[in-house]
């Protein structure tokens, strides 16, 4: 699975970072750079209420992959704040 940042700038293989939320900032690291930490910011939120609910929509489409039950593509969008509830 690849991840698409909000800007649309950045494509990410999902397998090669860890995700996470950095106040209202939704952040890639790469495992492979473990020494100098540099993250890229993949989207921007409101609050960190919706930078949480995109983390979990993240890890919910990943579950599907692997279960078998996705249906769409293999990219997941970062979404917009005004698109995220």
């Amino acid at each position: 699975m690849r991840i698409i940042s909000q800007d649309k700038n950045h494509d990410i293989p999902y397998d090669t970072c860890f995700i996470s939320v950095v106040g209202k900032n939704v952040q890639a690291t790469s495992i492979f750079d473990t020494y100098n930490e540099a993250s890229i910011a993949l989207a921007r939120y409101s609050n960190k209420e919706k930078a949480f609910a995109v983390l979990q929509s993240i890890r919910m489409q990943r579950e599907s992959l692997h279960n078998g039950s996705m249906t769409q593509d293999l990219f997941f969008h970062m979404p917009q704040d005004n698109d995220v509830e």
